[in-house]
């Protein structure tokens, strides 16, 4: 009796001790519950309205806004003298890296605003690992429900390949047209996703994942020498080789947004292979290139993907937000001005 008693109190001691570290957590801002959610549609989104501190290469303070997109939350639909701009793309838009003040889309909004005397919203729809494929499907359920004037998709070198991903719909090819389906949401992934969703909820859950991770990644030693560990540099993209299946998906969608009206344009965030170039040309694609705005900054002694307090090289830093987001309105306002005409 009294050893059952002792695991009762030990059991009841546990519990409230990760209540009282779960407060504490969320209290101080120290960690926040998991940024994404299932969804039955898009299979996984970010949590809407989540307050956000997170240290990467950089310092990020923010917020998901109610409508689960990072920044000011426009409502889907738009009054006749608003102009829109979406951002499609991976953590590069995403950029939970740095202030949204300092984030292209900042700059980018503020700078074609005061360019064409309109109003002009930027949407940020970012997603950590997005492919080319996940874009097309965000695009399609979500994004247009906000009616973008002009869309951008983010691309490097491997978002036109395949990606790890089971829960959420995919893109297959029927009669030479891309198809959506949501065929995820009979699969085991999807299931046992939403079983534990109550474990997302929690902020000292997704600190301890995220330690976790960082272990597993080998990180933990970078952390503890601090300033002592040598700094790195983000590893090269290594071209991830293109199956056909994956190329007839991709040369399907991309015919696809080569007819829709609503403005779709590709940027380069970081280099791509001729081959992808070409076939963006087939197509008709519109590419904007930033990469000689930013070869620029280091022809000035600038390195626009360096983050000196993490001491290694990886997403856009400040200089690097500034330069696209200057680069894009000026490629940007005769296009918007153009729309704005009709």
């Amino acid at each position: 009796m009294k050893i059952l008693k002792k695991v009762f109190i030990f059991i009841i001691s546990c519990l409230v001790l990760c209540v009282v570290f779960e407060m504490f957590i969320r209290f101080t801002g120290i960690g926040t519950p998991s940024l994404i959610v299932s969804d039955r549609v898009l299979g996984r989104v970010l949590r809407p309205n989540v307050s956000l501190v997170l240290l990467n290469e950089g310092f990020y303070m923010g917020r998901i806004n109610k409508y689960g997109y990072f920044g000011p939350g426009y409502a889907p639909g738009k009054s006749k003298n608003t102009l829109r701009i979406a951002l499609l793309g991976d953590s590069f838009v995403a950029g939970f890296h740095l202030l949204g003040r300092h984030h292209f889309r900042t700059v980018l909004e503020k700078q074609l605003s005061e360019r064409t005397g309109k109003n002009v919203q930027v949407l940020n729809f970012g997603f950590a690992g997005f492919n080319f494929e996940k874009m097309y499907i965000y695009y399609r359920l979500l994004v247009q429900k906000f009616e973008p004037d002009i869309t951008l998709f983010f691309i490097g070198q491997d978002d036109f390949t395949e990606i790890d991903e089971k829960i959420g719909p995919a893109v297959l090819v029927e009669n030479q047209k891309p198809v959506i389906k949501s065929d995820f949401l009979q699969d085991v992934s999807y299931e046992r996703t939403k079983k534990f969703e109550f474990l997302r909820q929690s902020s000292f859950y997704s600190l301890h994942k995220a330690a976790l991770g960082l272990l597993l990644r080998g990180e933990t030693i970078k952390i503890v020498l601090d300033k002592l560990y040598p700094g790195t540099k983000h590893p090269e993209e290594k071209q991830v080789p293109l199956t056909p299946e994956r190329d007839a998906i991709n040369r399907a969608i991309l015919y696809e947004l080569s007819e829709d009206s609503a403005g779709v344009i590709f940027v380069n965030k970081r280099p791509i292979p001729k081959s992808t170039h070409m076939m963006l040309q087939d197509f008709g694609i519109i590419l904007l290139d930033p990469s000689v705005k930013l070869d620029s900054l280091r022809q000035h002694g600038i390195d626009p993907d360096y983050w000196p307090l993490a001491r290694r090289s990886g997403h856009w830093n400040y200089y690097g937000h500034k330069a696209v987001g200057e680069f894009l309105a000026q490629k940007l306002e005769p296009v918007l001005r153009e729309k704005s005409r009709h």
